[in-house]
């Protein structure tokens, strides 16, 4: 059972992977980083792993009902 900074990096490493693939999430990122200027590129990086995964969520479970 992997502990919390090993579900961080794996976490952390998805999502840059992620963003590095497509140009729309690299530009979501980049918003994100630009609003969030003050925090490290980690922390950065982490807000938008979450934020991302709870807009994809949502997203996901809202089929237009």
């Amino acid at each position: 059972m992997p502990n919390k900074t090993e579900e961080y990096l794996a976490l952390a490493c998805k999502t840059a992977d992620n963003f590095s693939r497509q140009w729309e999430h690299w530009a979501e990122f980049l918003i994100t980083a630009a609003r969030l200027y003050k925090y490290s590129y980690p922390d950065q990086l982490m807000i938008y792993a979450r934020r991302s995964s709870q807009m994809y969520s949502f997203n996901g479970n809202n089929h237009g009902d």
